[in-house]
């Protein structure tokens, strides 16, 4: 057991933190919105908590991942004043675009980021404290998904003009998610720029986004477990290849993916089948019990 952990535990803490990823991508799902921009959040969260730490060493971890979700709650709103006027296509394409500006705007600033050189980061956070953050995190999704803004968040995703007829602001709801995904997007980050102990530009490019959203919809984009289901699989994939194909571990990833999506289109956990599975078992667990009552 401690030769796999010693072999295996940056990946299980990446793993922690890519389900964290994911579910900031999710959030964006829920709405009906297809949104890569919780990476830029992360970006900004990442490089102001490293800056943070270089000028005043010695903070607590608590205090970096609040200073983190605060700023990705900021960037965020700030951010879905604007792209939130847009729709379908559009918006996806403007949330890749809000990700290529982030990585700009890095090296455009080396006095505070260290443009193309990037800036260390002290480690602070453990594989336990991992495990803790992302457990609170599932406790407010689960506790989100059976509130009446889950409830409006499914209405919206659904039928978004069917939810403005019966009153709901699809505008807002929207906005909140997009507010949301941002402030688990820089916990994220933080906690992402910590196992690495040093981010560059490139440390939240493009390639994290679709993971994040890939990893969402593999699991399933319509419950959040689906979420975290989908970055673990995710992350254990190139390892469980790697002794079977190589370098070539890469193609049967998007090969493996696309064989989901197109035979498993709502992902490996699906509510909907998961509700009839259960009440097929049900109703064969009865019948028995009725034939001999009869």
């Amino acid at each position: 057991m401690n030769g796999f952990w010693n072999a295996y535990s940056a990946n299980v803490e990446f793993a922690l933190v890519a389900a964290l990823f994911s579910l900031s991508a999710f959030l964006g799902l829920w709405s009906g919105v297809l949104s890569l921009a919780p990476i830029a959040f992360a970006c900004g969260a990442a490089f102001t908590s490293a800056r943070i730490d270089l000028d005043h060493p010695g903070l607590p971890l608590m205090a970096h991942l609040i200073i983190g979700m605060l700023v990705g709650a900021a960037l965020a709103y700030v951010s879905s004043l604007i792209l939130l006027r847009l729709d379908s296509h559009y918006l996806a394409l403007a949330t890749i675009a809000t990700v290529l500006i982030s990585r700009v705007i890095v090296l455009n600033l080396p006095q505070y980021t260290g443009a193309t050189l990037g800036t260390p980061v002290t480690r602070i956070v453990s594989t336990w404290q991992l495990v803790l953050i992302l457990s609170i995190v599932c406790l407010v999704f689960n506790s989100l998904r059976k509130s009446r803004f889950g409830y409006s968040l499914d209405a919206v995703r659904e039928q978004p003009e069917v939810a403005a007829s019966i009153g709901l602001n699809v505008l807002k709801i929207r906005r909140i998610a997009f507010v949301l995904s941002g402030v688990v997007g820089g916990l994220a980050g933080v906690l992402q720029s910590q196992l690495m102990q040093y981010i560059t530009p490139d440390a939240f490019y493009v390639d994290l986004a679709f993971v994040s959203i890939a990893a969402a919809v593999l699991g399933g984009a319509y419950i959040w477990v689906g979420a975290v289901v989908g970055a673990f699989v995710y992350a254990a994939l190139p390892e469980v290849l790697r002794p079977f194909l190589g370098n070539s571990k890469n193609i049967a990833n998007g090969v493996i993916l696309i064989l989901i999506m197109v035979f498993m289109q709502r992902g490996l956990i699906d509510p909907v089948a998961i509700k009839r599975i259960t009440r097929r078992l049900r109703n064969s667990i009865a019948s028995p019990s009725q034939q001999r009552t009869e």
